[in-house]
């Protein structure tokens, strides 16, 4: 009789240990990780097909039920893309291991208004769904940069070593600075290199406001002296143009020096592509 009452409270302790192994199955199997593979991901303005970013689910088994996972887009870049996807992902039931995509598409326009960034979050309505990986919920975002095709350039692109191909020399170093829209140009610019420390400013004024090209002038001016005490005097011939993306400068000069007798003598004509290197 005592056999038969051990018998019985061991075969009652055994179904609580398996229905506990059964219930704490049941809830590992039912949690699903949601996550970005990346963290990061970059699109340029003019894609002309939509960009599909995957999110991956992850579940310890299969699917019952069909999953959605809803995402929001945030952020300074969210007016530059099209959203294809409708705001949710529908990942089919029956699967341990799934990717689904958000479709989105940029938004191409004709402005110069540089790269810009958007941020991706996930949520969904099921309790079982957890966002992320590791402790620190790791991919449960994206950043999403949307990079502008259009050149922003400005003349700040100029200061420092640019090269000067003059009618007679190529590769000339310069040194350059900037100080508001004038540019200093330290060194050969005149294609003549007996000429001492060369110095010449001149100004750039871009076409409209934020353009990334514009006109060069600059004042006709003694630009340096040689070592036998000749000075050099230049004047524009014509006006010059700038292009900040391309990084070059045009500028024709016609080059005088000092006759001895308080004049100028005419010397030769020179055409300068300042670039930069």
């Amino acid at each position: 009789m005592k056999n038969l009452n051990f018998l019985k409270y061991a075969l009652v302790a055994l179904c609580i240990v398996m229905q506990f192994s059964c219930d704490t199955d049941n809830e590992e199997s039912s949690e699903v990780y949601v996550y970005f593979p990346d963290s990061a991901l970059n699109v340029t303005e003019d894609d002309s097909e939509a960009t599909n970013i995957p999110i991956q689910i992850f579940t310890i088994g299969d699917l019952q039920d069909n999953l959605q996972v809803n995402y929001t887009i945030e952020g300074d870049g969210a007016s530059r893309v099209s959203d294809e996807s409708g705001g949710v992902v529908t990942f089919e039931k029956g699967f341990e291991s799934y990717i689904g995509y958000i479709s989105l598409k940029p938004i191409n326009n004709d402005d110069g208004d540089g790269d810009t960034e958007l941020s991706i979050s996930l949520s969904s309505s099921n309790p079982n769904i957890i966002f992320g990986l590791g402790s620190n919920n790791d991919n449960s975002t994206l950043a999403l940069t949307v990079i502008d095709d259009e050149c922003t350039k400005q003349i700040d692109v100029f200061p420092g070593t640019l090269l000067n191909n003059a009618s007679f020399g190529s590769n000339l170093p310069l040194n350059a600075t900037l100080d508001g829209n004038v540019l200093t140009l330290e060194g050969d610019v005149i294609g003549y290199s007996s000429v001492n420390n060369p110095t010449l400013d001149i100004t750039l004024t871009p076409s409209s406001d934020g353009a990334v090209d514009g006109t060069v002038t600059f004042e006709d001016s003694v630009v340096g002296s040689d070592s036998s005490g000749f000075d050099y005097y230049v004047e524009q011939n014509g006006v010059g143009t700038y292009d900040a993306c391309l990084g070059e400068i045009r500028i024709s000069l016609w080059i005088y020096y000092s006759n001895g007798s308080g004049g100028w003598t005419y010397w030769y004509a020179s055409d300068s592509v300042i670039t930069i290197p």
